[in-house]
């Protein structure tokens, strides 16, 4: 109900704003059917009314899994158009400051320039493109992947083999 009406508001106001599941903060994940239920019923109100909306419903709808605690690989834009600098200079693809494994190097230590085009930066942008990251993130720069690739966020995963017998 809430989303209703700060849609409407801003709408209103001739503004537009930008949503998605929340992320890093478990008190505030849809862990309910009620709130699962509520998300699904304003994500189709405002989707029916906002072609933007629309064409990322299936990322926000996917949220609630997320919330739920099913975490699949994505793919995101970092370190294509994004990336982080922490407080002590750790150079990340995002700002999943607390993700294992995601700092590639240190600005204090080394230029950013000569950071961004290191063979461990453009391997990790490979490895984020077929593999995918688990460092437990859902932010809009995986909707952005979507629209700027066509291909969607999730990695595939293919079935397992079964065995013979």
């Amino acid at each position: 109900a809430e989303l209703l009406a700060i849609h409407a508001l801003a709408r209103s106001h001739g503004a537009r704003f930008d949503f998605w599941p929340v992320n890093d903060a478990p008190e505030l994940a849809m862990t309910t059917p009620t709130a699962r239920a509520a998300w699904r019923k304003a994500i189709d109100a405002i989707a029916a009314i906002d072609p933007e909306v629309a064409s990322k419903a299936p990322y926000l709808l996917a949220g609630t899994r997320y919330h739920e605690g099913s975490q699949v690989p994505v793919r995101c834009l970092g370190l294509v158009d994004q990336f982080g600098v922490k407080y002590s200079g750790e150079f990340l693809p995002c700002c999943v400051w607390e993700g294992e494994g995601l700092s590639l190097g240190n600005v204090f230590d080394t230029p950013l320039r000569t950071l961004w085009q290191t063979p461990a930066v453009q391997e990790f942008r490979t490895q984020m493109f077929h593999e995918g990251c688990d460092a437990g993130c859902y932010n809009p720069s995986l909707y952005e992947f979507q629209q700027s690739t066509g291909l969607d966020f999730r990695v595939p995963t293919s079935p397992r083999p079964t065995a013979a017998g």
